[in-house]
C-alpha cells in the first residue's frame, strides 16, 4: 500500500509540474490570446484544444471539419421516406470532452450560453 501511496504521490506531482507548465508556455503561443477570448476557456482547457486540434489553420476545409473530427456534428443519414440522425461513434474522444467542459464553463462564464441553455432546457431538451 504504500508503494502505490508514493506512486500516487509521484503521479500528482508531475499533473501539477505540468499544470504549471502549461500556465507558463501557453500565453506565449500567438492563438493564446484567441482562445482565451472564449468565454468559459481558461489556460489549461484552450492548451488541451489547440493540442488536439493544432495549430496549422488550414488542416480543415472548413468548420463542419472540425466539427466532425471533435463529434459535435450530427450524422443524417436518409433513405427514401426513412430518415435517421444519430451521433459520431468515430471522432477524437479527448477533443470531444474538452468540448463538452468548455460548454458548460460558458454556462458561468457567458449570459448568452445561460440563457440558451435554459431556453432549450425549459422547452424539454435534454441536451443544448
Amino acid at each position: 500500500m504504500l508503494a502505490l501511496l508514493a506512486q500516487m504521490e509521484a503521479a500528482c506531482t508531475a499533473a501539477d509540474q505540468l499544470a504549471e507548465a502549461v500556465g507558463e508556455a501557453f500565453p506565449q503561443h500567438p492563438d493564446a490570446e484567441i482562445l482565451l477570448s472564449f468565454p468559459g476557456l481558461g489556460i489549461q482547457l484552450a492548451a488541451r484544444i489547440l493540442a488536439e486540434i493544432g495549430d496549422d489553420h488550414t488542416r480543415f476545409a472548413d468548420a463542419r471539419g472540425q466539427k466532425a473530427y471533435a463529434g459535435s456534428s450530427p450524422i443524417t443519414r436518409a433513405s427514401g421516406k426513412k430518415s435517421s440522425i444519430t451521433r459520431r461513434w468515430v471522432k477524437n474522444d479527448r477533443l470531444n470532452h474538452a468540448g463538452y467542459l468548455w460548454a458548460f464553463a460558458s454556462l458561468r462564464a457567458s449570459a448568452g450560453a445561460n440563457a440558451h441553455y435554459r431556453r432549450r432546457r425549459e422547452h424539454g431538451s435534454s441536451t443544448a
